[in-house]
């Protein structure tokens, strides 16, 4: 029965009118950069509705269940203010969101078919699509068209804002004098704000200097380049408990943990201290025992062969660029699917798609996030 069903499907693949009205509507060679909200109206309809990104939706929903239940706890926010931010808060999803089975956004999804499709508009501003998350702005310049916004972090990138793309009623922006936090799209020059805005003046922040350090990169470097001197160039470390992680931390990291300080209690559970550039220290409490490093003294093949999987599935487990290294250095070679066929089989098959279901799981790329 399913051979004959998918020969009627295949034959009436071959033989199917062409979608006239959907061809239309994902005709992008027309779109202008002054038509950013007809692109993002479309790009909303592809990330929620298209069958290749089925599962976006649900997604989604579960987010902003969450997301509604955090603002629920901010007494001060008024229906207005908490319709804007949830508003805000689905169209940075659409623009900012991962697909499914590339772990990319959905702008760069479309034009990776556009280009595919070999589309002759090559100055089209859906081919020039970036995005970046919430973050603070320093307002420089004020042009006819544009404002010029400087990230407030270590990078001090500087981004030209579309007048357009800011609220009609907002309060008027003062080069060297106004903050703002935005979320920022990138559509053919210029890139467009998206979503609430929240506009405050330098007096309102003295210590902007502060902020920027807190949201710069330096503590986590400085972080990195004491750990892999305390490990010899390692990356992670394997610990037993809280005072071995208690002694590493104060005896060979040279650091003091402050007054205060209440560091969880582990019992004797394995611990790996791992460390990375973007994510700082981070500690893994389940399934070390799974590691199959050579460094790892709590290597338990046994229990591998039943938990490694979870390092593949589970991104609250462990950081996308520990596993990615893990995964490369053959740690996890005892991570494997269920198979009627056997465990080594499972093995074989978990091993042929390890990147693939660690991006899919974990909604990253690896040529994206790590490069």
């Amino acid at each position: 029965m399913a051979n004959e069903i998918y020969d009627i499907f295949d034959e009436e693949f071959e033989t199917a009118p062409v979608n006239e009205r959907l061809q239309d509507f994902f005709d992008f060679s027309e779109l202008t950069e002054d038509d950013f909200l007809e692109y993002r109206n479309k790009v909303e309809w592809f990330y929620f509705n298209s069958y290749i990104n089925m599962g976006c939706y649900e997604c989604y929903l579960d987010s902003l269940s969450e997301q509604m239940e955090e603002l629920g706890k901010r007494k001060e926010l008024d229906d207005r203010t908490m319709d804007l931010m949830i508003y805000s808060f689905k169209i940075n999803y659409v623009l900012s969101g991962r697909t499914p089975l590339l772990s990319i956004t959905a702008p760069e999804y479309l034009k990776l078919l556009f280009e595919e499709l070999t589309m002759n508009f090559i100055d089209a501003p859906c081919l020039h699509v970036d995005s970046r998350m919430r973050a603070f702005y320093l307002v420089t310049e004020d042009t006819d068209d544009y404002y010029v916004f400087k990230e407030v972090s270590g990078k001090e990138e500087t981004y030209k804002v579309t007048k357009d793309s800011i609220e009609l009623d907002a309060p008027e922006l003062i080069p060297g004098d106004t903050v703002v936090t935005s979320n920022l799209f990138k559509f053919g020059k210029y890139w467009q704000h998206n979503g609430a805005m929240n506009i405050y003046s330098t007096k309102d922040i003295p210590k902007l200097d502060d902020i920027k350090n807190d949201l710069s990169d330096t503590n986590k470097k400085a972080a990195y380049d004491d750990f892999v001197a305390a490990t010899k160039g390692k990356h992670f470390v394997f610990l037993k408990g809280k005072e071995e992680m208690n002694d590493f931390i104060s005896n060979k990291m040279k650091y003091k943990i402050a007054q205060g300080l209440k560091i969880p209690d582990t019992g004797n559970d394995v611990l790996m201290l791992c460390i990375t550039p973007k994510q700082g220290i981070s500690v893994v409490r389940n399934y070390c025992d799974c590691i199959a490093s050579p460094d790892n003294p709590y290597y338990n093949k046994e229990k591998a062969e039943k938990n490694a999987f979870n390092f593949l599935t589970n991104s609250r487990l462990i950081p996308y660029e520990t596993a990615c290294e893990l995964l490369d250095s053959g740690y996890l070679k005892d991570a494997a699917l269920n198979s009627t066929k056997g465990l080594e089989h499972g093995k074989e098959l978990a091993r042929k798609n390890a990147q693939f279901m660690l991006d899919y799981f974990f909604y990253k790329c690896r040529e994206k996030d790590l490069s």
